[in-house]
């Protein structure tokens, strides 16, 4: 890793054009192929960076957008770090939302001193928040498009025995006349629907 360590100190203070990211990536793709190549499930090899690759990071923002000067987009060397710490995550199976979330988790100096040196354990970066992030986008795809367990007050209505009803309470203060003769109206037409 003394290869990686004299490239990443060379480049601490670096800021250039994409193609020039690009360049730095495969100087140190080349010396590090399992490592820093990203391995395409799809090819079943390892597959070096590509501009497309870059683009579709910053999209998701996984690399922040270059910044602007004399009409020219600049990189710099907090584009290497993340970008490198992407592709060992991504090599280790997370998906790409997972680890746009962790990168963000982590502070840089972080990123670059451990993670990219490959000086912290293999299961990743902060593993109870892994865990939250997890989560989080299990539950996003189960329809709770907050990402977690919310706590909600209800107001239960016991019109008989067996026949409850249950109103969030924060719903319920901004409830018009209208509003419930609507829902009392639903509910009629859905009892008669279910004895049909």
């Amino acid at each position: 890793m003394l290869f990686l360590t004299m490239i990443i100190n060379e480049y601490e203070k670096w800021i250039g054009t994409r193609q020039e990211l690009i360049s730095i990536i495969k100087l140190i793709e080349n010396k590090y192929p399992k490592k820093y190549k990203m391995f395409s499930k799809q090819l079943g090899k390892v597959i070096t960076v590509n501009d497309r690759r870059i683009q579709q990071f910053i999209d998701i923002n996984i690399l922040p957008k270059p910044s602007i000067e004399n009409k020219k987009y600049l990189y710099s060397f907090v584009h290497l770090i993340r970008y490198l710490s992407a592709i060992i995550l991504r090599n280790k199976g997370y998906p790409l939302n997972i680890i746009k979330e962790n990168l963000d988790l982590n502070d840089f100096d972080f990123l670059k001193d451990e993670f990219v040196y490959g000086k912290v354990d293999k299961d990743f970066l902060k593993k109870e928040d892994v865990k939250v992030i997890e989560l989080s986008h299990r539950l996003k795809s189960l329809g709770r498009k907050e990402g977690k367990v919310l706590n909600i007050s209800q107001k239960k209505l016991a019109i008989t025995p067996w026949c409850t009803v249950l109103i969030n309470e924060n719903k319920l203060q901004g409830l018009k006349p209208e509003d419930i003769d609507t829902l009392t109206e639903a509910m009629s037409s859905s009892l008669k629907d279910l004895l049909k």
